[in-house]
């Protein structure tokens, strides 16, 4: 009898399978999390450096324009890019605002892109001078 007892405690219990499978299934579960999240975050990112280079192109175009072309509110262009894999848009838009004493005019350029339901936007303002 100590023969067969012996022999039945080699052996793994289903209880003992099922825990493991349930670790490993909740191990590869967050990395997959991880994994999803971030590719969103890297997503996320890109769409705001094609932000910040549409802006920064925007106010480099309007720094090689002669200061005295320049008008006040003026939104200067509205531009559009789409991406064509998924289907976002940024638009683009400029705005001039002369300071007090006229020494200077300050420019805002202004990207906003996203898909439907959630907008993002961002801002860059420069100092341009005679």
């Amino acid at each position: 009898m100590d023969v067969t007892k012996s022999k039945m405690r080699k052996g793994i219990t289903l209880v003992e399978v099922m825990l493991a499978v349930l670790v490993f299934v909740v191990a590869v579960l967050g990395t997959s999390y991880a994994f999803a999240f971030g590719r969103g975050e890297i997503k996320r990112q890109e769409q705001q450096r094609i932000a910040v280079l549409l802006a920064g192109q925007g106010l480099d175009e309007l720094k090689a324009t002669e200061y005295d072309e320049i008008k006040q509110g003026e939104t200067i262009k509205a531009v559009t890019l789409s991406e064509q894999d998924n289907g976002l848009t940024y638009f683009r838009t400029i705005q001039v605002a002369d300071e007090e004493d006229e020494s200077f005019k300050t420019v805002t350029a202004t990207v906003r892109w996203g898909l439907t339901g959630v907008e993002h936007s961002l801002a860059l303002t420069t100092i341009i001078a005679p």
